[in-house]
């Protein structure tokens, strides 16, 4: 009567002033639809409606869980002049009036007489006609069958976002924290503190420099609802040293040392009892600090076969490049191949890498060098022995090599990222690595790799079939990129919907869109993957290619003595053919090669040469050649010489 709609139920339970329900089966329909309640009294619920002052019995009605949503207009039905389904699952619906619709919105399918078009969806898309009102609409359905229909019509469902506060509930009623919580932020870096139960997350847009720990075994939410870092009741935790520079990442070591990294600086998190926003620190380092998150690496020693026995962190600065906190001090640990770093490319190191190997004792970065835009080089730091640096004076003044040093290696390696993972392989190709294996992430390709030109495109009903020109062959999953159609709109990434067949070769994807027909442009079958290479133990090779490896003990030398080298004797392990280069500390001398053979077993093979050399200073290059599969393990090496004369000629 008059716009009001009465209504009585048999049950009214969980229906409330405010509920959106849908009636359906009354009477010619003219109280069919979907609402919103404004009374329940008892049995008796009340609405506003449409239609002539009458009145009818039975029919049903539904309760219809709500989300937020930009409704249509409430209770204003949109007709719908056909609707279709494709195989795809991709329904398109022919409107008379598009302009109160828009992607995003929520919606109820009404009437549709059959093809099991009716209940709700999420509109995809809105195309409207120039020519009027009229337009298409698209949503995804999860029923997959080919169907059309005419008729029917569709209505938004209302919904409305509530923030509650229950900071002045008694305890007995305060049941949850979750209500004066911020959500998990879109990151940079989201890192799980084992010994706090939280996940601390950067994100320097919203909260620049601050680090922003979860709630306790519950990742999804950060209390302190003002975002304010000085909240007393926040989890946002800010270092106060250096405020204005970034924050980069949290890292634990295995000890359970939590660091807290920032572009200038590291600092211990002195973590409580009270919120993330009352904590303290205390600073490690400052001026140093890595250049992205995932060039961070955490490790620990092996108190058996690593002399340091201690738990470390390495990061690559953005000026000065490798560095490890060990023993509770930073070292910078790229003294000795400070020349080679003037190769990398810093413009670029946001995309360097860090990861530890801990069965082989080797810290390795990931650097883009000589203008590489990604990494191309990989610079492996052997800790085996220690920290060190390779070269100290001994009591009499001379310059000698460190048992404690760390030693270098720098590989052409085009990795992306690298992780020691733990794993058990059922096959593994060697023993070592049965628990625990090191693993390369690399740029790859599919196998099938063809550009064709498109001659045709359309795009019907979200159905997109486009006719090629191509030799290859795809299966129905090949992915495809589809670039340069005069109508932009069919560019980008897909997975085909079926594979290519015929001479002439037609293939299909899903695209929800208007439709449309166009030409040109090319379609690719093949998209760039990443793919993991493993390393195994002792085999030397670098994805296929030779490592060259190439090891120069410290020179001999006996003051300022010229001496007269007779020859030198040795041991060594390993495989494949190896050769014996002298050489003195004049780069212009050349002396004559020789070469071993290894024959791979493990066992010691002993090696003497004779030697005619007269110099202040001598040694031995032992190089594989860059040979794949060859490598080898110098044991030992003896330098026979005596003093030719005291000095040096003209002095």
């Amino acid at each position: 009567v008059n716009g009001a709609v009465t209504a009585l139920l048999s049950d009214t339970s969980g229906l409330n002033p405010g509920s959106t329900v849908q009636v359906l089966g009354s009477t010619n329909g003219w109280f069919d639809g979907v609402f919103v309640l404004a009374q329940v009294s008892g049995n008796t619920v009340e609405w506003a409606g449409q239609g002539p002052g009458t009145g009818y019995a039975g029919g049903t009605m539904s309760l219809i869980p709500t989300q937020p949503t930009a409704a249509i207009g409430q209770n204003v039905a949109v007709a719908i002049t056909s609707i279709s389904r494709t195989a795809l699952g991709v329904v398109s619906a022919q409107l008379a009036d598009v302009t109160s619709v828009t992607a995003g919105q929520r919606i109820m399918v009404n009437n549709v007489p059959s093809g099991g078009f009716n209940g709700t969806a999420v509109i995809l898309s809105v195309q409207q006609l120039p020519t009027g009102l009229a337009g298409t609409v698209t949503w995804q359905s999860s029923s997959l069958t080919v169907a059309t229909a005419t008729g029917g019509s569709l209505v938004g469902l209302p919904g409305i976002i509530l923030n509650c506060i229950d900071e002045f509930l008694s305890s007995s009623t305060d049941v949850t924290n979750q209500l004066t919580s911020l959500p998990a932020p879109p990151a940079s870096d989201a890192f799980f503190c084992p010994t706090l139960r939280k996940v601390c997350y950067i994100d320097n847009e919203d909260y620049p420099g601050a680090f922003l720990f979860s709630n306790t075994d519950d990742p999804a939410n950060i209390t302190g609802s003002s975002g304010d870092p000085n909240n007393p009741g926040s989890g946002i935790f800010s270092i106060q040293h250096g405020v204005s520079s970034l924050a980069v990442c949290v890292r634990e070591l295995v000890d359970g040392e939590i660091i807290a990294l920032k572009e200038d600086g590291g600092y211990r998190v002195q973590a409580s009892h009270l919120f993330p926003s009352q904590w303290s620190e205390q600073t490690l380092w400052t001026d140093f600090g890595p250049c992205s998150a995932l060039a961070v690496a955490v490790g620990q020693g092996d108190a058996e076969e690593d002399t340091t026995g201690q738990n470390f962190l390495g990061f690559w600065d953005q000026k000065t490049g490798p560095h490890v906190y060990v023993g509770g001090k930073l070292i910078w640990i790229g003294k000795e191949i400070q020349n080679t770093l003037k190769r990398v490319n810093r413009s670029a190191l946001s995309t360097a890498w860090a990861a530890v190997d801990e069965e082989a004792f080797e810290l390795k970065f990931g650097v883009p060098m000589d203008g590489s835009p990604t990494p191309n080089y990989e610079f492996c730091c052997s800790y085996i022995n220690g920290w060190g640096f390779p070269e100290v004076l001994n009591r009499y003044g001379k310059l000698i090599t460190s048992r404690d040093a760390r030693r270098w290696s720098i590989n052409p390696f085009s990795a992306c990222c690298a992780k020691s993972v733990k794993r058990t392989l059922s096959s593994p190709p060697d023993a070592r690595i049965v628990k625990r294996q090191f693993l390369y992430g690399m740029p790859g390709s599919n196998a099938a790799e063809s550009t064709a030109t498109i001659s045709t495109i359309s795009r019907m009903s979200g159905v997109v079939t486009a006719v090629i020109t191509t030799s290859a062959t795809a299966g129905s999953v090949t992915p495809v990129i589809v670039e340069g159609v005069q109508d932009a709109s069919f560019n980008g990434e897909f997975n085909l919907g079926a594979g290519l067949v015929g001479g002439t070769h037609t293939v299909t994807w899903s695209q929800p869109g208007p439709d449309s027909q166009s030409a040109g442009g090319t379609l690719s079958t093949s998209q760039p993957v990443e793919r993991v290479v493993m390393v195994v133990p002792d085999q030397y090779d670098d994805d296929g290619e030779g490592i060259d490896q190439q090891y120069q003990p410290w020179l001999t030398q006996e003051g300022l003595n010229i001496l007269r080298f007779g020859g030198y004797r040795g041991q060594l392990s390993g495989n494949g053919r190896i050769t014996l280069t002298p050489v003195t500390d004049d780069p212009s001398a050349q002396f004559r090669a020789s070469s071993i053979l290894l024959d791979g077993s493990g066992l010691i093979q002993y090696f003497e040469r004779a030697l005619r050399m007269d110099t202040e200073h001598g040694t031995v290059l032992f190089s594989n050649g860059a040979v794949p599969g060859a490598f080898f393990t110098l044991q030992g090496l003896t330098m026979y010489a005596n003093v030719k004369f005291a000095g040096r000629r003209g002095q």
